[in-house]
């Protein structure tokens, strides 16, 4: 253990964390040295991942966690006194953050007025960024000025809500430099953010293999990562993914460039009919897609093209934004079949209309479990005709097949 360093025990702290509770006592007492370890080293990154020890709504994880931050605030001593007083601000802070992701906002309330700790002194924390939470710290951290500019400054007391059932909460922090960034605040009473840590974490290790690899990296393949905080279990933050829209937005507005012949797919127009075609041809594949191209694609022609026309008029900025799509869809695909992604509806597809890169969240729905729901998800990965129709005249035999392969 004493061999290892204290920064490679850092990229694996959330494994650790997550077996503070096993059930070898000295695998425990090992598990408890290295993250004490870690947290001395490298406190102001360390404390977002015992968060959910802090905050944990079982009363042996918070036993375990209070002990960590006492035994490294007693190690610091005074000249980490700095260090340590954030250990102990971090209770109350990650106590507040909670509360507001619980807190029930009035009947379609927009905003919110939230009061943060006074108490609280938030420049010692560092803002949550995926690259803080996943890369080795180096050197000198505090003294390198792009890590001194994601300190935190202030939070804004207004809150915005989100009109969705789960009432999800975006809060606006302001850094030490100035800069305003936006991180998502929300309760999972039905799902897990553990899993979106662990897909985030997942998806860090793929772009390791994918940088190891000379192809790979000639394409620039990559999966989007955000940073995801569990603050106990079933609250957390995640980190906003900048200039993404919805591909359901987006495609409706490609429908808006041409409406006459691209109408809008009025769902409410074909809701009974296609309930009742996927009843009646459970058992009857060839059927089902002859009768879906009648009702639907014969009718609503995927135009998902003209969007990407109208965000990309310069010639060179197109093809590149076609081809950043077609080989994000592709890994995502691939890496969404290993590990069973599921639920991958219009809105848990995001797209960077700076680059067109696809982008995806929300990862409850994972290892299968969509095989499992009333009307099971059959299918491997999302490939609709206007995804497809996006990717060019090749479709999915040209780049989407050769990223694939």
């Amino acid at each position: 253990m004493n061999k290892i360093t204290t920064s490679v025990w850092f990229s694996c702290l959330p494994q650790l964390v997550s077996r503070i509770e096993h059930a070898h006592k000295d695998t425990v007492d090992c598990i408890h040295q290295i993250i004490l370890k870690v947290l001395i080293d490298y406190p102001k990154q360390s404390v977002w991942h015992i968060a959910n020890l802090l905050q944990s709504m079982i009363p042996h994880r918070v036993a375990i966690g209070d002990d960590l931050v006492r035994k490294a605030c007693i190690s610091l001593g005074s000249v980490g006194a700095d260090d340590a007083g954030m250990l102990n601000d971090s209770k109350t802070f990650f106590r507040n953050l909670i509360d507001l992701a619980i807190a029930p906002p009035k009947d379609k309330e927009k905003r919110l007025v939230w009061k943060w700790p006074k108490n609280v002194k938030y420049s010692r924390f560092m803002v949550p960024m995926q690259s803080i939470l996943t890369t080795i710290p180096r050197a000198n951290v505090l003294a390198d000025k792009g890590h001194t500019a994601m300190y935190i400054q202030s939070f804004n007391d207004t809150v915005d809500v989100a009109l969705s059932k789960a009432k999800p909460k975006t809060l606006y922090l302001t850094t030490v430099c100035g800069n305003t960034i936006k991180f998502l605040c929300k309760q999972e009473k039905n799902g897990d953010l553990r899993k979106d840590a662990r897909m985030m974490e997942f998806n860090t290790a793929v772009n390791r293999l994918f940088i190891d690899d000379p192809e790979a990296r000639r394409r620039n393949l990559k999966l989007r990562t955000y940073a995801v905080v569990c603050l106990n279990e079933e609250c957390g933050i995640l980190e906003w993914v900048n200039n993404t829209s919805c591909l359901r937005h987006l495609i409706m507005e490609a429908h808006s460039y041409n409406p006459t012949e691209y109408p809008v797919v009025n769902s409410k127009e074909i809701f009974q009919s296609f309930s009742e075609m996927q009843i009646d041809k459970a058992d009857n594949l060839d059927g089902l897609i002859k009768e879906y191209r009648d009702i639907v694609l014969n009718k609503y022609k995927p135009c998902f093209r003209l969007w990407f026309l109208e965000a990309f008029p310069d010639p060179t900025a197109w093809i590149d934004a076609r081809s950043i799509f077609t080989r994000s869809i592709a890994v995502w695909s691939s890496v969404g079949h290993v590990i069973g992604l599921g639920d991958r509806h219009t809105e848990n597809v995001l797209i960077d209309t700076t680059c067109g890169e696809c982008v995806h969240v929300d990862f409850d729905c994972i290892f299968n479990k969509g095989l499992t729901l009333a009307r099971p998800e059959i299918v491997p990965f999302r490939l609709t005709p206007n995804i497809v129709d996006a990717m060019g005249v090749c479709g999915v035999e040209g780049t989407f097949r050769r990223t694939m392969e």
